[in-house]
């Protein structure tokens, strides 16, 4: 096995554990600038670090070592396998705006520069908004289009009227539908995002707290329900910070409670929030 294979699959593995490389390095026993050598490939592990790895990494060692790789298909054509599992990967979109095919002169012009106009709002709120994956779609209606995460319907709407306007409903749309039904969008990959991104303004807050003491799946939880509760996602660094409090107090308290507690300390602030709604 070549250097460049173990030094990739240590990083996609990291990275499958949603793990920081100083979450790792801290966890095996080495620096967090060794870790990310040997996954840029300057340098290979000690042997004696494979077990420490493979157990927090919580993988066997043949699976780090690459030993267990086997043909997916009936060829060994590299580029058929790689298209394969792109499609594997990407089989479950998290967001997606599919529309009929009359729609599709109107996405041929300025419309990436219009999702990051959306993606600049909605981050104003504390939402990160995951790539949309557009396409056109023959099995729907004339002038239809659909917002969908995981292929379960937010939204559909046939439009009428002016057809010049059509696109700009849809964009308004998918912004509204986003806001509206995150919790039914946010998923632990995002949930890692957004705490990687506070960390860098509140390092404190998130160092040796997230995922340590509250994992990644147990926060997406609380969101979907602080979400429920009807409160913006912008007060993630005071929902961790109240979490990691009174999970203290109480390790046994569920997300559903936590989510009702925080919500409830939220609604005696004066919020501006509160003077916007």
């Amino acid at each position: 096995m070549t250097n460049l294979e173990l030094g990739s699959r240590i990083s996609a593995y990291r990275q499958n554990k949603n793990m920081t490389q100083e979450e790792l390095a801290n966890r095996i026993g080495v620096t967090p600038q060794a870790l990310s050598k040997w996954e840029r490939n300057q340098s290979l592990p000690d042997v004696t670090l494979l077990i420490s790895l493979c157990k927090v990494l919580e993988i066997r060692a043949d699976c780090l070592l690459g030993t267990d790789a086997q043909s997916i298909t009936e060829s060994t054509d590299k580029d058929t396998e790689d298209t394969i599992l792109h499609h594997l990967r990407n089989c479950l979109p998290p967001l997606e705006l599919i529309f009929s095919v009359s729609f599709v002169p109107a996405f041929s012009n300025n419309y990436v520069k219009d999702f990051e106009d959306v993606r600049t709002r909605l981050a104003k709120e504390g939402i990160l908004m995951p790539l949309v994956w557009i396409r056109d779609e023959e099995m729907l209606k004339d002038n239809q289009f659909m917002i969908l995460a995981y292929r379960n319907v937010l939204h559909s709407e046939v439009l009428c009227g002016n057809e010049e306007s059509h696109y700009a409903k849809m964009i308004a749309c998918l912004e509204k539908t986003v806001r509206n039904r995150y919790a039914d969008i946010l998923n632990k990959d995002l949930v890692k995002q957004l705490v990687d991104n506070l960390a860098v303004a509140y390092p404190a807050l998130v160092e040796n707290t997230v995922p340590d003491k509250i994992s990644y799946g147990f926060l997406l939880d609380l969101l979907k329900e602080f979400l429920a509760q009807g409160k913006p996602i912008c007060y993630l660094p005071k929902i961790i910070e109240r979490t990691e409090s009174l999970l203290q107090e109480n390790p046994i308290l569920s997300p559903q409670q936590l989510a009702v507690q925080i919500a409830g300390e939220l609604e005696t602030e004066k919020s501006i929030f509160e003077f916007l709604s």
